[in-house]
Order: C-alpha cells, then sequence, then structure tokens
C-alpha cells in the first residue's frame, strides 16, 4: 500500500497466474484486508506482462480429481464466489490493470473491477466453453450488465478469443494503452 493505493499482484508465473485453491486464499484475504484498512482507497489487481490471469488452475483440478478429491462449495469454488463477493461489495474503487492473457477465471475476475485498464498486448477468452465448463466469478452476471445480452452471449457461448481493442470497441474495457505505460495510466 503506497498513497493509498494497494496493488495486489498476482504472481504464479509457473502457471501464468492461474488460480488455485492457495491463490483463492490469498485473494479473499487481500480482499478483507484492504476493505478493513482505511488507508486503503483503490485496490489495483495486475498480473505479469504475460498474463494477468489464465484463468482456474485445470491442473490442480486434475490432481484434485486424480487424487479422489472433490471440486466442491468448500473448496476452490466456494472460495471464489466469495473472493467475487468481497469484490463487489468493496467500498474501494477496484482497478484491474491486465496485460497478456485474461481467460476463463482470469478475465472474469477482471470483470468484477470497476475499472479495466489493458495494454496493447491484452488478450480475453472467456475460454468456459472450451473446456465444458461453467462461467465462474460471477462472468455470466457481470457480462451481460456490461456489453449487453448478445455480445454476452457471443462471447460465453462461443468461447473465442479477442483482443484489446475489441474489449475496448465492446465496451468491456475503459482504456488501451502502450504496455509501457500501464501501471502510469492506472496510476
Amino acid at each position: 500500500v503506497e498513497d493509498g493505493i494497494a496493488v495486489v499482484q498476482l504472481d504464479y508465473p509457473k502457471n501464468l497466474n492461474a488460480i488455485d485453491e492457495e491463490m483463492a486464499d490469498e485473494l479473499l484475504y487481500v480482499v478483507q484486508a484492504a476493505e478493513a484498512d482505511e488507508s486503503v482507497k483503490v485496490v489495483v489487481f495486475k498480473g505479469s506482462p504475460r498474463a494477468f490471469s489464465a484463468g482456474g488452475d485445470i491442473g490442480y483440478f486434475y490432481q484434485l480429481i486424480k487424487a479422489g478429491g472433490d471440486v466442491n462449495m468448500d473448496g476452490l469454488i466456494g472460495k471464489v464466489g466469495k473472493v467475487t463477493d468481497g469484490l463487489k461489495k468493496m467500498s474501494k474503487m477496484v482497478i484491474a490493470s491486465v496485460s497478456g492473457a485474461a481467460a476463463g477465471a482470469g478475465a472474469s475476475l477482471a470483470l468484477t473491477a470497476d475499472f479495466i485498464i489493458c495494454s496493447e498486448n491484452a488478450k480475453f477468452i472467456m475460454a468456459f466453453v472450451n473446456l465444458g465448463l461453467v462461467p465462474e466469478f460471477a462472468s455470466s452476471m457481470l457480462l451481460p450488465h456490461i456489453v449487453g445480452y448478445q455480445r454476452a452471449a457471443e462471447l460465453l457461448l462461443l468461447g473465442e478469443p479477442f483482443t484489446a481493442e475489441q474489449a475496448h470497441a465492446h465496451g468491456l474495457v475503459n482504456a488501451v494503452v502502450p504496455a509501457a505505460d500501464l501501471m502510469a495510466t492506472v496510476t
């Protein structure tokens, strides 16, 4: 936290910042801590130049199921729901600083922000249908409110990638800037 801005760095580079249960726990902690900290006025979520977040960690799901575990509401899915709820109820401004890939739950995490600023190299994909999954992080509720029903249906049901410029044209992001200017613009 510096000058009222809490910067949350998604930092799981080996999996392009994919969200597993440990990251969901950390995100929930950060959301709750930022809400409770009176010095925090703005929360910024950022990834790496290669990826904001590749979404849910498919390898995590595979290992969990292989070990006989269950993807249940007490685990990752429930925790992601609590993160989403905390972000949507947050009294602080939330900004997603998106660079590189924002896929599935990663794109949905960005949707929970009040502002989405992305670099020219950002690429989005609502990848759920391609994986046989239901959209999470409340994306099936948030996306129609942001871009309208038909556009949301197209993005969610076809699962085709789209660029930062296309996201801006859809009204999904507030601004597209050169990568070198991203954090300066967000700040």
